[in-house]
């Protein structure tokens, strides 16, 4: 693979393993050229102690070579409430820890998503090491990063700059919302008012794990759970900082109780960006996950950016563990 693939003008390489379990070492180091070459790869598992469902894994497959090339697997028609789809750039933002061992220390990588289509979720990406222990990365190298998403921006769009930007940061915990999610608004709340003033700006913490759960009243004094899309707010849920908050039901579930995605809005400097229109749009994106037909616990882009971030740390080599490569999902 070394010498034959690590050229400019291979776009996919596919990798038939017999055993995932076996192979993992092998499955790592691919990975690690791919990363280290810039070049997308593709590992197929083919067991032949394992029998039946080879048409769904076979379209799975297609699925993920479809978007790590930049291809759209597929689209959703939901409204997205009264935000326009023109000129609405959606940017996410996680971290991820890489064990040490074999000789490499801990590493923390951010990754940064920027969705540029919030229709056909066609994105630009990019990534950034932290220092040990860190939750955020300096504010030069977040301007950095925030510059090029707005660049990768209109460069998708022929040179028109986005109308608004809405960030939606994971990572970050309950402790840290004034350290790390205040800072990091200020950073970009200063960039557009340099370099584009007439963005606004919304910015959101997102989170997966909550203690907190919805029920509806069944028939017979029982409790169920809420539709997919059922949102609570306003008096519904505790805010002792004055941030406006939201819980939201992503999917639905046939055991145990279903655990909503926590949004809360630390700014929003943009009036299109109502409440409804917000909460539609992170329904409408917990849909467009491309590694999975149903729909997924967070909104696409926040489960996109934990992906890549993962994917580098833990994939990491001697060499530099940003990758060269923006367009498309590889790291799926």
């Amino acid at each position: 693979i070394n010498a034959e693939y690590m050229g400019d003008d291979k776009t996919l390489v596919v990798v038939m393993m017999p055993d995932m379990q076996r192979q993992g070492d092998l499955y790592t180091r691919i990975k690690q050229l791919s990363l280290k070459h810039s070049f997308v790869t593709q590992c197929v598992i083919n067991d032949p102690r394992k029998r039946g469902g080879n048409q769904q894994k076979a379209q799975m497959v297609a699925v993920q070579i479809c978007a790590k090339v930049g291809g759209v697997p597929w689209t959703v028609e939901s409204s997205t409430g009264t935000l326009p789809a023109n000129g609405t750039l959606v940017v996410a933002i996680d971290i991820h820890y890489s064990k040490a061992g074999s000789g490499m220390p801990r590493v923390g990588v951010m990754a940064m998503v920027a969705t540029v289509d919030i229709t056909t979720m066609e994105s630009w990406s990019t990534a950034a090491e932290l220092k040990e222990d860190e939750h955020f990365v300096e504010e030069s190298v977040l301007e950095s990063l925030f510059e090029q998403a707005i660049s990768a921006y209109a460069q998708f769009h022929r040179d028109v700059l986005p109308k608004r930007v809405i960030v939606l940061r994971n990572g970050v915990g309950e402790t840290q919302i004034t350290t790390v999610g205040v800072k990091e608004v200020k950073v970009m709340v200063d960039f557009l008012k340099k370099t584009v003033p007439t963005c606004g700006l919304t910015f959101c913490l997102t989170f997966r794990h909550v203690n907190a759960r919805i029920f509806t009243k069944e028939p017979g004094s029982r409790l169920g759970n809420p539709p997919p899309g059922s949102v609570v707010d306003g008096k519904g849920i505790s805010n002792r900082r004055g941030y406006y908050e939201f819980l939201l039901v992503p999917q639905s579930v046939t055991q145990g109780c279903v655990m909503p995605v926590k949004v809360v809005v630390l700014h929003n400097s943009e009036d299109t960006v109502t409440a409804s229109a917000l909460q539609a749009l992170t329904y409408h994106c917990c849909h467009c996950f491309f590694n999975w037909f149903g729909t997924v616990k967070m909104p696409a882009p926040v489960e996109y950016a934990g992906r890549l971030a993962k994917f580098v740390a833990t994939h990491r080599t001697t060499n530099s563990i940003i990758p060269d490569m923006h367009d498309g999902f590889y790291w799926i």
